[in-house]
């Protein structure tokens, strides 16, 4: 199911109600699970798909605020807790990413609340990645 849900969003980039279905899906599939073993199979299955790179294009391709807020908890839900997937979202720009978000949609709390976590989960333990979202 990942690998379609990223070609979902590749085949359909200017789709703003696919990308945040899909930002929602890739974000349940990679955090609800009863055993955490399949939890890590599927953040491993989710960037080596190209997810974590699919998330950021929805995020620099729309400014919807739901969009947005999708995202975020997608790419929280993918890193989390994987040290390879916090170096390759850094790599595909989604601290800026999300940064912007922030940004663009300051008043917007559910924005608000899924970047920090998204920024908390990227950037943990990762030197590079805290100095990166320093500069942003």
């Amino acid at each position: 199911a990942i690998e379609a849900v990223v070609s979902a969003m590749t085949r359909h980039a200017d789709d703003k109600g696919v990308q945040q279905a899909a930002c929602w899906a890739l974000s349940h599939v990679c955090r609800l699970s009863s055993r955490y073993e399949e939890i890590r199979q599927n953040r491993v299955r989710a960037r080596e798909a190209g997810a974590i790179e699919a998330v950021v294009s929805a995020m620099t391709g729309s400014s919807n605020d739901d969009v947005q807020q999708a995202a975020c908890d997608a790419l929280h839900s993918i890193v989390s807790g994987m040290a390879a997937s916090q170096v390759r979202a850094r790599e595909a720009g989604a601290i800026e990413a999300v940064v912007s978000a922030m940004s663009t949609h300051a008043d917007d709390a559910g924005v608000q609340q899924a970047a920090c976590e998204a920024l908390d989960y990227t950037i943990s333990f990762r030197e590079e990645s805290q100095a990166r979202a320093g500069e942003a």
